[in-house]
C-alpha cells in the first residue's frame, strides 16, 4: 500500500510539468560567485579583459557595490531590454587572476547577474556575467579572425 501511495503521489506531482513540456528553469550554482571565480582563474587567457565596451561609473573611491550596481544597470541595455527590479543579492571581494576584484550577485527582472568591478584611476571599471550563462566560460577562448 504505501509503494502505490508514493508511486501516485509522484505521478500528481509531476503531471503539471509532463504536462507544461516545460522544464523547470536552470536553478543558480551553489555559489554563483565562487563558481565565476574558479571558472576564470583556471582560463588560459584570464577571460577579464579590460578592453572593450563598459559604462564610465563615475562613483567615488569608496562607493558600496550597491551604488555601483545601480550606476552599472541604469547605463546600460540588453537585448531583452532595461533591467528592472535591481536587487544585491550578495558582494564580497575575490581574486581572479592575482587581481582584487569585487563581485556582486544582483537578481533583475532579466535573471541574475554577477557584476564584477574594480576602481581604477577616477572610475569604476565593470563587467557582467549572466549567471545562467557561466559554464559557456569554460570552453577555450576563440582567436580573433584575421
Amino acid at each position: 500500500m504505501g509503494q502505490l501511495f508514493a508511486i501516485v503521489l509522484t505521478s500528481v506531482l509531476l503531471a503539471p510539468v509532463i504536462a507544461s513540456g516545460k522544464a523547470q528553469p536552470p536553478a543558480d550554482p551553489p555559489d554563483p560567485i565562487a563558481t565565476l571565480a574558479e571558472i576564470l582563474n583556471a582560463r588560459e587567457d584570464g577571460g577579464m579583459w579590460t578592453n572593450g565596451v563598459s559604462p564610465n561609473i563615475q562613483l567615488p573611491e569608496d562607493a558600496k557595490p550597491d551604488a555601483v550596481v545601480v550606476k552599472y544597470f541604469a547605463a546600460v541595455s540588453f537585448d531583452q531590454g532595461k533591467a528592472k527590479d535591481v536587487h544585491v543579492r550578495t558582494a564580497r571581494e575575490v581574486t581572479i587572476n592575482d587581481v582584487r576584484y569585487t563581485v556582486a550577485l544582483v537578481d533583475t527582472s532579466l535573471g541574475p547577474k554577477l557584476l564584477v568591478m574594480r576602481r581604477e584611476r577616477t572610475m569604476w571599471w565593470t563587467k557582467m556575467f549572466a549567471v545562467e550563462r557561466l559554464e559557456d566560460l569554460r570552453r577555450p577562448a576563440q582567436k580573433p579572425s584575421k
